[in-house]
């Protein structure tokens, strides 16, 4: 199963790259973030009509998630699912056979000590129970990560090297999750 991600900040605005580079390598799935509009302006005749199938969630002018697939997903879902909906924008996870594809756009957390750093480390606690809770095998993970600041890089490497101690990482036994980019490719 061929599988690709792409951070295309305004699906809109990227569309004839995404289409083109759909029908150059033919992906059984294409995880899209940053979409960056409302459901009612996604393009989603324009994947139809290239022979694509796509579910998406979006807002206006930030986030949103949206996965292409070459046939209809055996299942999709939205969101964290403890939060009313206000996730929806940021996950997107579809079944095709026994494969899951999670599809992640996560909380740029900007600078230590701020409240948007703490909605990101408080993100990736609910992703830990989402995914804990529904995934027993190695799963895709379309994940994205903004480029952080200096000073929060180090956060993102094995170890003890947060201020408290703890790793910087996401783990499901050995699945492979992980906050590390080098370990991504598990």
């Amino acid at each position: 199963m061929l599988i690709a991600t792409f951070n295309c900040n305004s699906v809109r605005v990227r569309l004839p790259i995404i289409l083109a580079w759909l029908e150059r390598h033919q992906p059984d799935v294409l995880a899209l973030q940053e979409t960056k509009c409302t459901d009612g302006e996604f393009p989603v005749d324009a994947f139809t009509e290239a022979g694509w199938y796509v579910v998406y969630r979006g807002e206006k002018t930030y986030n949103g998630v949206a996965v292409v697939t070459y046939e209809v997903p055996d299942e999709v879902s939205f969101g964290l699912g403890d939060d009313g909906g206000t996730s929806e924008t940021r996950l997107a996870c579809v079944r095709l056979g026994d494969v899951h594809v999670l599809n992640t756009y996560v909380p740029q957390g900007y600078e230590l000590e701020t409240d948007r750093f703490r909605f990101k480390l408080e993100w990736f606690a609910r992703l830990r129970k989402y995914v804990e809770a529904r995934f027993a095998e190695r799963q895709f993970w379309g994940l994205l990560f903004q480029e952080p600041p200096r000073s929060t890089r180090r956060l993102l490497q094995p170890g003890p090297s947060r201020p408290d101690g703890s790793r910087g990482r996401i783990s499901r036994g050995d699945q492979g999750f992980a906050l590390d980019p080098k370990k991504c490719k598990e």
